[in-house]
Protein backbone atom coordinates (compact mmCIF):
# COMPACT_ATOMS: atom_id res chain seq x y z
CA UNK A 1 0.00 0.00 0.00
CA UNK A 2 1.18 3.27 -0.90
CA UNK A 3 1.93 5.56 1.55
CA UNK A 4 0.52 9.32 1.66
CA UNK A 5 1.96 12.18 1.08
CA UNK A 6 2.60 14.79 4.05
CA UNK A 7 3.25 18.17 1.61
CA UNK A 8 4.82 20.89 3.65
CA UNK A 9 5.65 24.71 2.89
CA UNK A 10 9.02 26.40 3.30
CA UNK A 11 8.06 30.25 4.34
CA UNK A 12 10.44 32.94 4.11
CA UNK A 13 9.48 36.32 5.73
CA UNK A 14 10.18 39.89 7.71
CA UNK A 15 10.02 37.67 10.73
CA UNK A 16 11.98 35.15 9.68
CA UNK A 17 12.28 30.79 8.27
CA UNK A 18 10.00 28.41 9.22
CA UNK A 19 8.16 25.40 7.61
CA UNK A 20 4.41 24.22 7.97
CA UNK A 21 2.96 20.66 7.35
CA UNK A 22 -0.24 19.30 6.81
CA UNK A 23 -1.13 15.65 7.26
CA UNK A 24 -3.02 15.43 3.92
CA UNK A 25 -3.38 17.69 0.62
CA UNK A 26 -6.92 18.24 2.07
CA UNK A 27 -5.74 19.05 5.64
CA UNK A 28 -5.26 22.27 7.23
CA UNK A 29 -1.54 23.68 7.76
CA UNK A 30 0.10 23.58 10.55
CA UNK A 31 3.87 24.76 12.01
CA UNK A 32 6.25 22.26 11.95
CA UNK A 33 7.43 21.90 15.60
CA UNK A 34 10.57 19.87 14.88
CA UNK A 35 11.83 22.66 12.44
CA UNK A 36 13.67 24.90 14.76
CA UNK A 37 12.40 28.59 13.61
CA UNK A 38 15.27 30.60 12.16
CA UNK A 39 14.41 34.10 13.89
CA UNK A 40 17.37 35.96 11.34
CA UNK A 41 15.35 39.26 9.03
CA UNK A 42 17.64 39.16 6.46
CA UNK A 43 16.80 36.05 4.67
CA UNK A 44 17.18 36.47 1.14
CA UNK A 45 16.48 32.75 -0.43
CA UNK A 46 14.94 29.91 0.32
CA UNK A 47 14.83 26.13 -1.95
CA UNK A 48 14.24 22.83 -1.72
CA UNK A 49 15.96 20.52 -3.00
CA UNK A 50 14.48 18.80 -7.14
CA UNK A 51 14.35 15.27 -4.58
CA UNK A 52 12.46 16.75 -1.99
CA UNK A 53 15.02 15.67 0.66
CA UNK A 54 16.56 18.89 1.80
CA UNK A 55 15.83 22.48 2.21
CA UNK A 56 18.64 25.56 2.27
CA UNK A 57 18.12 29.39 2.81
CA UNK A 58 20.23 32.43 3.52
CA UNK A 59 19.99 34.06 6.62
CA UNK A 60 22.39 37.25 6.30
CA UNK A 61 24.80 35.43 8.53
CA UNK A 62 25.66 31.76 6.77
CA UNK A 63 24.23 29.41 4.30
CA UNK A 64 21.74 26.64 6.21
CA UNK A 65 21.26 23.06 4.91
CA UNK A 66 18.93 21.10 6.40
CA UNK A 67 17.42 17.35 5.64
CA UNK A 68 13.84 16.91 5.19
CA UNK A 69 13.51 13.93 7.42
CA UNK A 70 13.97 15.50 10.69
CA UNK A 71 14.64 18.97 9.68
CA UNK A 72 18.18 18.96 11.64
CA UNK A 73 20.95 21.11 10.59
CA UNK A 74 23.55 19.41 8.18
CA UNK A 75 25.69 22.46 7.20
CA UNK A 76 25.92 26.04 7.91
CA UNK A 77 28.10 27.19 5.27
CA UNK A 78 30.11 30.52 5.42
CA UNK A 79 28.06 32.67 2.87
CA UNK A 80 26.89 35.45 4.99
CA UNK A 81 26.38 37.67 1.50
CA UNK A 82 24.83 35.12 -0.53
CA UNK A 83 21.67 36.15 -2.49
CA UNK A 84 20.47 33.34 -4.87
CA UNK A 85 20.68 29.41 -4.32
CA UNK A 86 20.37 26.43 -6.43
CA UNK A 87 20.51 22.83 -6.55
CA UNK A 88 22.12 20.94 -9.10
CA UNK A 89 18.98 18.37 -10.62
CA UNK A 90 20.23 15.20 -8.68
CA UNK A 91 20.50 17.33 -5.52
CA UNK A 92 24.08 16.41 -5.52
CA UNK A 93 25.64 20.32 -5.21
CA UNK A 94 24.48 23.80 -4.16
CA UNK A 95 24.77 26.20 -5.88
CA UNK A 96 25.13 29.84 -3.93
CA UNK A 97 26.05 33.77 -6.03
CA UNK A 98 26.29 37.07 -4.32
CA UNK A 99 26.67 40.33 -6.11
CA UNK A 100 29.83 41.22 -7.50
CA UNK A 101 32.25 43.82 -5.77
CA UNK A 102 35.52 44.98 -5.34
CA UNK A 103 37.17 46.10 -1.92
CA UNK A 104 40.47 48.85 -3.19
CA UNK A 105 41.56 47.46 0.49
CA UNK A 106 41.81 43.85 -0.25
CA UNK A 107 45.38 42.45 -2.05
CA UNK A 108 42.98 40.40 -4.16
CA UNK A 109 41.17 42.69 -6.42
CA UNK A 110 38.95 40.04 -8.32
CA UNK A 111 37.52 37.40 -5.84
CA UNK A 112 34.53 34.74 -6.58
CA UNK A 113 31.15 35.28 -6.14
CA UNK A 114 29.58 31.93 -7.56
CA UNK A 115 30.14 28.81 -5.25
CA UNK A 116 29.42 25.41 -5.46
CA UNK A 117 29.65 23.15 -2.50
CA UNK A 118 28.92 19.17 -1.45
CA UNK A 119 25.85 18.65 -0.31
CA UNK A 120 26.56 15.43 1.88
CA UNK A 121 30.36 16.83 2.35
CA UNK A 122 29.53 20.66 2.66
CA UNK A 123 32.53 21.74 0.90
CA UNK A 124 33.13 24.25 -1.44
CA UNK A 125 34.23 22.39 -4.28
CA UNK A 126 34.45 25.22 -7.11
CA UNK A 127 33.94 28.98 -7.70
CA UNK A 128 34.15 31.63 -10.03
CA UNK A 129 33.35 35.08 -10.82
CA UNK A 130 30.41 35.43 -12.05
CA UNK A 131 29.12 39.03 -12.40
CA UNK A 132 25.96 38.24 -14.45
CA UNK A 133 22.50 38.80 -12.46
CA UNK A 134 20.30 37.18 -14.90
CA UNK A 135 20.98 33.57 -15.93
CA UNK A 136 24.24 33.76 -12.87
CA UNK A 137 23.35 29.48 -11.96
CA UNK A 138 25.29 26.93 -13.74
CA UNK A 139 23.62 24.63 -16.02
CA UNK A 140 23.88 21.01 -15.39
CA UNK A 141 23.14 17.57 -17.70
CA UNK A 142 20.04 15.50 -16.28
CA UNK A 143 22.89 13.07 -14.61
CA UNK A 144 24.69 15.67 -13.52
CA UNK A 145 27.70 14.34 -15.80
CA UNK A 146 28.42 17.82 -17.52
CA UNK A 147 28.41 21.75 -15.87
CA UNK A 148 27.97 24.40 -18.19
CA UNK A 149 28.69 27.86 -16.98
CA UNK A 150 28.94 31.47 -18.93
CA UNK A 151 31.18 33.42 -17.58
CA UNK A 152 32.67 37.13 -19.71
CA UNK A 153 30.93 36.35 -22.39
CA UNK A 154 32.31 32.90 -22.61
CA UNK A 155 30.98 29.26 -21.93
CA UNK A 156 32.61 26.94 -20.18
CA UNK A 157 32.03 22.93 -20.19
CA UNK A 158 33.14 20.78 -17.33
CA UNK A 159 33.10 17.18 -17.37
CA UNK A 160 32.30 15.61 -13.89
CA UNK A 161 32.95 12.26 -12.99
CA UNK A 162 31.11 10.31 -9.64
CA UNK A 163 33.35 9.04 -6.90
CA UNK A 164 36.27 11.94 -8.55
CA UNK A 165 37.30 15.93 -7.41
CA UNK A 166 35.39 18.43 -9.23
CA UNK A 167 37.54 19.26 -12.07
CA UNK A 168 38.86 22.54 -11.90
CA UNK A 169 39.77 22.88 -15.92
CA UNK A 170 37.10 22.91 -18.56
CA UNK A 171 37.04 20.58 -21.32
CA UNK A 172 35.88 23.14 -23.77
CA UNK A 173 35.86 26.54 -24.06
CA UNK A 174 33.25 28.91 -26.55
CA UNK A 175 32.44 32.09 -27.14
CA UNK A 176 28.73 32.49 -28.45
CA UNK A 177 28.25 34.67 -31.46
CA UNK A 178 27.74 37.94 -31.06
CA UNK A 179 30.01 37.74 -27.39
CA UNK A 180 33.70 38.13 -26.94
CA UNK A 181 35.28 36.48 -24.33
CA UNK A 182 37.34 38.47 -21.65
CA UNK A 183 40.55 38.15 -23.12
CA UNK A 184 39.54 39.77 -26.21
CA UNK A 185 37.97 42.54 -24.68
CA UNK A 186 41.01 42.58 -23.08
CA UNK A 187 43.18 42.63 -26.03
CA UNK A 188 40.72 45.64 -27.43
CA UNK A 189 40.91 48.08 -24.79
CA UNK A 190 45.15 47.72 -25.10
CA UNK A 191 44.94 48.28 -28.40
CA UNK A 192 42.78 51.09 -28.47
CA UNK A 193 45.04 52.58 -25.40
CA UNK A 194 47.92 52.09 -27.39
CA UNK A 195 46.28 53.76 -30.24
CA UNK A 196 45.31 56.89 -28.19
CA UNK A 197 48.63 57.19 -26.64
CA UNK A 198 50.54 56.71 -29.78
CA UNK A 199 52.54 60.28 -30.56
CA UNK A 200 51.40 62.64 -33.38
CA UNK A 201 53.90 62.92 -36.07
CA UNK A 202 56.20 65.63 -35.76
CA UNK A 203 55.96 68.27 -38.98
CA UNK A 204 58.40 70.43 -39.62
CA UNK A 205 57.54 74.29 -39.80
CA UNK A 206 59.81 76.77 -41.90
CA UNK A 207 60.34 80.10 -40.71
CA UNK A 208 58.25 82.93 -42.22
CA UNK A 209 60.08 85.31 -44.30
CA UNK A 210 58.76 88.70 -43.79
CA UNK A 211 61.26 90.62 -45.85
CA UNK A 212 60.50 88.45 -49.66
CA UNK A 213 59.12 90.62 -51.90
CA UNK A 214 57.11 89.95 -54.64
CA UNK A 215 57.88 90.56 -58.41
CA UNK A 216 55.01 93.16 -58.20
CA UNK A 217 56.18 94.43 -55.17
CA UNK A 218 54.09 92.96 -52.65
CA UNK A 219 55.75 91.40 -49.54
CA UNK A 220 55.03 87.15 -49.26
CA UNK A 221 51.75 87.25 -47.36
CA UNK A 222 49.97 84.26 -49.43
CA UNK A 223 53.35 82.68 -48.44
CA UNK A 224 52.97 83.54 -44.54
CA UNK A 225 49.23 82.87 -44.56
CA UNK A 226 49.83 79.08 -46.01
CA UNK A 227 52.88 78.36 -43.94
CA UNK A 228 50.82 79.59 -40.66
CA UNK A 229 47.90 77.67 -41.77
CA UNK A 230 50.00 74.38 -42.45
CA UNK A 231 51.86 74.58 -38.89
CA UNK A 232 48.63 75.01 -37.24
CA UNK A 233 46.74 71.90 -38.98
CA UNK A 234 50.05 70.02 -37.90
CA UNK A 235 49.88 70.71 -34.23
CA UNK A 236 49.06 68.84 -31.43
CA UNK A 237 45.45 70.64 -30.97
CA UNK A 238 44.38 69.23 -34.11
CA UNK A 239 42.05 72.35 -34.22
CA UNK A 240 39.77 72.43 -37.33
CA UNK A 241 37.39 74.86 -38.88
CA UNK A 242 33.81 74.13 -37.90
CA UNK A 243 31.71 73.96 -40.94
CA UNK A 244 28.86 76.51 -40.32
CA UNK A 245 25.59 74.02 -39.48
CA UNK A 246 22.42 75.19 -41.68
CA UNK A 247 19.69 75.76 -39.50
CA UNK A 248 16.34 73.91 -40.02
CA UNK A 249 13.97 75.51 -42.16
CA UNK A 250 10.59 75.70 -40.26
CA UNK A 251 6.86 75.83 -42.04
CA UNK A 252 5.80 78.56 -40.61
CA UNK A 253 2.14 78.10 -42.84
CA UNK A 254 -0.13 76.21 -40.11
CA UNK A 255 -1.41 73.16 -40.92
CA UNK A 256 -4.38 70.92 -40.83
CA UNK A 257 -4.37 71.24 -37.00
CA UNK A 258 -3.86 75.27 -37.19
CA UNK A 259 -0.14 74.37 -35.64
CA UNK A 260 3.10 75.40 -37.32
CA UNK A 261 6.35 73.22 -37.17
CA UNK A 262 8.12 75.34 -34.73
CA UNK A 263 5.03 74.67 -32.36
CA UNK A 264 4.82 70.53 -33.14
CA UNK A 265 8.30 70.44 -32.54
CA UNK A 266 8.28 72.06 -28.92
CA UNK A 267 8.34 69.53 -26.30
CA UNK A 268 4.57 69.34 -24.83
CA UNK A 269 4.98 70.32 -20.87
CA UNK A 270 2.83 70.14 -17.73
CA UNK A 271 3.10 73.82 -17.10
CA UNK A 272 4.63 72.93 -13.75
CA UNK A 273 8.33 73.60 -14.12
CA UNK A 274 8.78 72.06 -10.83
CA UNK A 275 7.41 68.95 -12.14
CA UNK A 276 9.32 68.74 -15.94
CA UNK A 277 12.53 68.97 -14.40
CA UNK A 278 11.63 65.95 -12.16
CA UNK A 279 10.56 64.37 -14.93
CA UNK A 280 13.74 65.24 -16.75
CA UNK A 281 15.89 63.87 -14.01
CA UNK A 282 13.97 60.61 -13.82
CA UNK A 283 14.38 60.17 -17.63
CA UNK A 284 17.97 60.85 -17.45
CA UNK A 285 18.00 58.05 -14.77
CA UNK A 286 16.33 55.26 -16.22
CA UNK A 287 18.79 55.81 -19.56
CA UNK A 288 21.56 56.00 -16.96
CA UNK A 289 20.46 52.14 -15.84
CA UNK A 290 19.53 50.95 -19.30
CA UNK A 291 23.30 51.26 -20.19
CA UNK A 292 24.05 49.74 -16.98
CA UNK A 293 22.17 46.63 -17.88
CA UNK A 294 23.82 46.30 -21.05
CA UNK A 295 27.60 46.69 -19.36
CA UNK A 296 25.87 44.28 -17.02
CA UNK A 297 24.96 41.90 -19.57
CA UNK A 298 28.09 42.18 -21.30
CA UNK A 299 30.33 40.96 -17.89
CA UNK A 300 31.43 44.03 -17.18
CA UNK A 301 32.66 45.24 -13.88
CA UNK A 302 29.82 47.11 -11.82
CA UNK A 303 30.23 49.31 -8.65
CA UNK A 304 28.19 48.88 -5.77
CA UNK A 305 26.38 52.55 -6.28
CA UNK A 306 25.93 51.38 -10.13
CA UNK A 307 24.25 48.19 -8.83
CA UNK A 308 22.18 49.83 -6.35
CA UNK A 309 21.35 52.42 -8.96
CA UNK A 310 20.38 49.41 -11.05
CA UNK A 311 18.09 48.60 -8.04
CA UNK A 312 15.98 51.44 -8.18
CA UNK A 313 14.34 51.29 -11.73
CA UNK A 314 11.08 49.95 -10.17
CA UNK A 315 11.04 52.48 -7.95
CA UNK A 316 11.81 55.45 -10.63
CA UNK A 317 9.07 54.27 -13.12
CA UNK A 318 6.32 54.00 -10.35
CA UNK A 319 7.47 58.27 -9.68
CA UNK A 320 7.57 58.93 -13.35
CA UNK A 321 4.31 57.77 -14.17
CA UNK A 322 2.84 58.95 -11.12
CA UNK A 323 4.19 62.73 -12.31
CA UNK A 324 2.52 62.08 -15.99
CA UNK A 325 -0.90 61.05 -14.22
CA UNK A 326 -1.03 64.12 -11.59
Amino acid sequence: MATELSPSLAIRSSTGVEVWKSSGFKAPFVPETAFTRDESKLCRAIVYSPNGRFLAWANGSTVQICTAANWKVLHRLPRPKAFYLKFSPRSTYLMTWEIYTENPKDDIKEKPNLFLYDVASGQEVFSVIQKRHADWEMHWAADESLMVVMVGGEVLFYEVKPEAPFPDKPIKRLVPPGYRSSAQTKDKRQNKSKKQNKPNEATSSAPINTNNKSSNGQSGQSNRSSTAAGTKNSGNSHERKARPKTAPVLNSTPGEDGQTDAVKKTPQLSGDPEKDKKIKNIKKKLKDITLLKEKNDRGDKLEQNQIAKMNSEAELLKELKALKTS
